[in-house]
């Protein structure tokens, strides 16, 4: 399987389903090219088993990149902005 890091998720955090409580996981140290996946929340004990740890819910990133929806951002940008809300429980810019 291809690594996925945020730049691959932003595109696709659309198609997953909010119904499922759908929660993106990252490997430490977070920075824009470490490993990620996206399981549901009942996943969230084998996602940890296997070294990721919880980073944001797929309904929170969508929110935060709203946010920026006015700006024309590339892939590497929306996903440093959730990184740093991620780690900062608040806004860039």
């Amino acid at each position: 399987m291809d690594q996925m890091t945020l730049a691959t998720i932003v595109p696709r955090l659309p198609s997953f389903d909010q119904d499922d409580e759908m929660v993106i996981h990252m490997r430490q140290p977070w920075s824009l090219s470490s490993d990620c996946e996206v399981v549901s929340h009942d996943a969230k004990e084998r996602a940890e088993q296997d070294g990721f740890e919880y980073f944001l819910e797929v309904a929170v990133a969508l929110e935060v990149l709203e946010g920026y929806a006015d700006r024309d951002l590339s892939l590497d940008e929306q996903s440093a902005r959730l990184l740093f809300y991620a780690e900062n429980d608040a806004f860039l810019d």
